[in-house]
């Protein structure tokens, strides 16, 4: 294991039979050193490992896997929902302590699903957030990997905005990401732009792209990702033909990680172009526990006819373009759950626990958990860090306390995470 003369000291030792590898599972233990991981080793540590280590757990039947990823949250509207206030109230955010208090009570939370690290939203001038996140870096109060993103709402684009940030957040805990750039809304709403008419006669959405191509351009050419919030299958092709025009290199692949956020309906001739361009698909994997399977059915019915109901969340024809999918919920919409997320993506379950509309969409679990670790970590360009368990990276881990790749559906919604470690850290134990 290379460790004859310069053995280090091992702060965490962590033995499973269940280690989720790239190469998938393996018998082994996981030594974690000085905040990276020092060993991933199938078999038993050998006694000089054992002796060098400060701490031993033997997790024999929990799934120790990477720490997990949520490539979209929104602290301000958790902190708004927990206050009971809206997010525009101006007193939200009017006391520090706080707003500090708050964002601690967030990363428990996050800490305690399993999660290492998000993209967080920021809007227009983004009210301190930016500052508090630097602030609690600074401070070393900040357990979380943070990548801020900047969304304009009441005013387009700002390269500055952007130039600013990128010299504010620095890191190591705490980087710019680029924009979220909004397109078209929900299907439910008759907010979605679509190829083809809705059957119920309502008239869709009118997008403003041309200012959504100019905001896009410019940012490519600056140098920042952007990414497209497309819902509709006619959003999701038109946002694609904006990043064809970004930069891109000799094999016509993004020389940007740009990326499409919630897909809701795509066709597969556009799913095919975007695994040739490298575009990044965020992805809600725990959506469909927002409805029954009767209120899904009805909604694409009324809206879009059963005929075009398999272009509805197609994260099995993703895949197999060869798009890297990366998780996001949305939160506070939603909140981290990586069992209930294999319930509904890789399942297929509703809210009643009723199955998948269209037989073939959903992803395999193992599929599943890399999106909510490599992929998270490529979307945000941190795969040399982070995102899987590999000698060298760092060390965040979650662990589960039981298999969810094997898990059957009935047992999932027992699964719980029992340890979480940041950084070589544990931030959260069960």
């Amino acid at each position: 294991m290379g460790f004859a003369m310069t053995l280090p000291t091992i702060d965490l030792l962590l033995r499973s039979n269940l280690i989720f590898t790239p190469s998938g599972l393996i018998d082994g233990h996981v030594a974690v050193a000085d905040g990276r991981l020092a060993a991933v080793s199938p078999g038993a540590p050998d006694s000089r490992l054992l002796a060098s280590a400060a701490e031993v757990l033997d997790l024999t039947g929990h799934l120790v896997a990477p720490g997990f990823i949520d490539v979209h949250t929104f602290f301000v509207g958790w902190l708004a929902e927990r206050e009971g206030k809206t997010i525009d109230d101006p007193s939200l955010l009017a006391n520090p302590a706080g707003v500090r208090d708050g964002f601690a009570a967030y990363q428990r939370l996050l800490h305690s699903r399993g999660v290492t690290t998000v993209k967080e939203m920021t809007f227009d001038a983004e009210r301190g957030i930016p500052e508090l996140l630097a602030s609690l870096q600074s401070d070393g109060a900040l357990s979380l990997n943070v990548h801020v993103m900047s969304q304009p709402v009441d005013a387009p684009l700002d390269l500055d905005t952007g130039r600013r940030l990128d010299a504010l957040l620095t890191g190591p805990k705490v980087r710019f990401s680029g924009f979220n750039i909004m397109t078209d809304g929900s299907l439910s709403d008759h907010e979605a732009e679509l190829l083809e008419p809705y059957v119920d006669g309502v008239a869709g959405p009118v997008v403003d792209w041309p200012a959504i191509e100019k905001a896009v351009l410019a940012a490519d050419d600056a140098g920042f990702r952007v990414a497209l919030h497309a819902q509709g299958d006619r959003a999701v092709r038109r946002s694609l033909d904006l990043l064809e025009r970004c930069r891109r290199d000799e094999s016509g692949r993004l020389l940007l990680r740009h990326a499409l956020t919630d897909l809701e309906m795509t066709d597969p001739v556009d799913l095919a172009r975007m695994g040739r361009l490298g575009a990044v698909a965020e992805v809600y994997p725990q959506i469909t526990s927002r409805r029954t399977h009767e209120q899904a059915a009805e909604l694409l019915d009324t809206k879009v006819g059963p005929e075009r109901r398999n272009r509805f969340w197609q994260r099995r024809a993703m895949a197999e373009a060869g798009v890297v999918l990366a998780c996001a919920t949305d939160l506070p919409l939603l909140i981290p759950d990586i069992p209930a997320s294999v319930d509904h993506a890789c399942w297929g379950r509703f809210a009643d626990g009723g199955a998948a509309l269209v037989d073939g969409r959903t992803l395999a679990p193992d599929e599943l958990l890399r999106a909510w670790t490599a992929g998270g970590s490529w979307d945000l360009g941190t795969e040399q860090e982070t995102g899987a368990l590999v000698t060298g990276l760092r060390a965040d881990i979650a662990v589960l306390d039981s298999n969810v790749l094997t898990a059957r559906p009935e047992a999932l919604a027992a699964i719980e995470v029992v340890l979480t470690v940041a950084e070589g850290r544990i931030v959260y134990r069960r």
